[in-house]
């Protein structure tokens, strides 16, 4: 299917299936229920890992196999779940095939052709490779919380003490941390890993937390160990919300090839037009959903040899590029040694954090910051605030932009005789003593 859909759908549907999952362990007057919540969890499992994204396969056939290892009666087992394989797997398939076939005008099944393509014929490292302990890193970022780990290992404490057996402490454990653990395990093994492949774990984990942070509420009266450690879960609570917070508006500046492509979409009104996106570009966010334009052909290409050919250029329009010094700018000439690109536009994007005394405009003039401001303006004098705090050398932390995508017009013969017309007429304005130098330099610097 088309990819930003099922995308998008993908981790609340893993939520849904896993809160089955842990659903079937709880007690229940109805003894089909437990069954019947582990075959819809598999079934949602199953069509998410073929429609979306096939790592979510991959956690389903984890979870089954630790299940088959500790359940007490595993040819049971497997016929139970059996039936909502099956079906979960023909009707993706079918659903898969036939929108995703009808999008390209061609057979295709995507998350098939991902596995041929990065396992079966090992080409994943040509995304990269990372070490073997990049998962273990990437684990404490993405529950974000500082205490989620020491809770999890809390936790595995509290189950073994309230278990009759080591074995039924780790079919306790299974969910929520057994099948997390060799799902990462086996994830590590493969050359190439981002954090995006195991955040389907993430729930799981939290829900390990969890059980002891109840554990501590509920008995935080028994001692001021108990009083203090649930102090510092309270208060880690607003801690990682504004960390989030953070994480969300830095991620916003990590798409700058999204907003260039919008923004042209902005400048121009042309009712036809070629646009070329690079690499970085199209990395960036400018993926094919977002080339929408009625009447506007989108291209792309890799080819070093073809980009340095000046006839690829002729009939293009627009290009949006990562850097100015890559075709078919060309170290500032232009292909055609012309000159004969302009930059109308430049897109910033995330590089880094520095220390500055004040927040940005931007921020101040956001209409949900003015509201806040004017509803504590009685209790706070900000200005006399800031004063203070600028006086006093205070430094905050905040997001650094730089120019990351560029949108570039081609100039075509008559755009190149105008300007030529023009640079002469400021020329000749300097010479009789009107205009400076750095005016014309100011105005004329975005042309190659």
């Amino acid at each position: 299917m088309s990819r930003t859909l099922p995308n998008f759908l993908a981790l609340p549907i893993v939520i849904i299936a896993l809160a089955q999952l842990l659903a079937a362990d709880t007690p229940t007057p109805d003894p089909k229920g437990p069954v019947r919540r582990v075959q819809i969890a598999v079934g949602l499992l199953v069509a998410a890992g073929i429609i979306a994204r096939s790592e979510i396969a991959v956690l389903c056939a984890t979870i089954i196999f630790t299940d088959i290892v500790l359940s007490p009666a595993p040819r049971r087992y497997i016929l139970s779940v059996l039936p909502a394989i099956i079906l979960g797997a023909i009707v993706s398939v079918a659903a898969t095939v036939a929108v995703d076939t009808h999008l390209w005008s061609t057979p295709s099944f995507p998350e098939l052709e991902g596995i041929l393509f990065n396992v079966l014929e090992g080409r994943a490292s040509e995304w990269g490779i990372e070490p073997w302990n990049y998962y273990l890193l990437s684990v404490p970022k993405l529950l974000l919380n500082p205490l989620s780990i020491p809770l999890i290992l809390a936790t595995v404490v509290l189950t073994r003490n309230t278990s009759l057996s080591s074995v039924e402490t780790v079919r306790k454990l299974r969910y929520i941390l057994i099948a997390p653990i060799l799902y990462v395990g086996g994830f590590s093994l493969l050359s190439h890993k981002e954090w995006r492949f195991i955040i389907y774990i993430i729930p799981l984990l939290t829900t390990a937390s969890s059980i002891s942070a109840a554990y501590i509420h509920h008995h935080r009266s028994k001692s001021l160990l108990h009083r203090l450690t649930h102090f510092l879960i309270l208060l880690s609570i607003p801690l990682s919300l504004l960390t989030s917070l953070t994480m969300s508006v830095v991620s916003a500046t990590n798409y700058p090839g999204a907003l260039a492509l919008d923004a042209l979409h902005e400048i121009s009104n042309a009712t036809s037009a070629k646009v070329y996106l690079d690499i970085p570009t199209r990395m960036t966010g400018a993926t094919l959903p977002l080339c929408s334009r009625s009447g506007w052909t989108y291209v792309k290409c890799e080819n070093t040899t073809i980009l340095e050919s000046p006839e690829y250029w002729k009939d293009i329009d627009f290009a949006i590029v990562g850097s100015l010094k890559d075709v078919p700018c060309k170290l500032g000439r232009g292909i055609e040694g012309k000159g004969e690109w302009e930059c109308i536009y430049r897109q910033k994007g995330y590089a880094g954090l520095q220390w500055q005394s004040r927040l940005p405009d931007s921020v101040h003039q956001n209409a949900f910051v003015q509201k806040v401001v004017d509803r504590l303006g009685g209790m706070v004098p900000w200005e006399t605030v800031g004063k203070v705090w600028e006086e006093r050398g205070g430094r905050i932390p905040w997001i650094k932009l730089e120019d990351k995508i560029f949108v570039l017009r081609r100039l075509k013969m008559k755009d190149l005789e105008e300007r030529s017309m023009k640079i002469e007429e400021i020329k000749e304005k300097e010479r009789a003593g009107i205009g400076k130098m750095g005016e014309v330099e100011g105005q004329w610097r975005d042309f190659y």
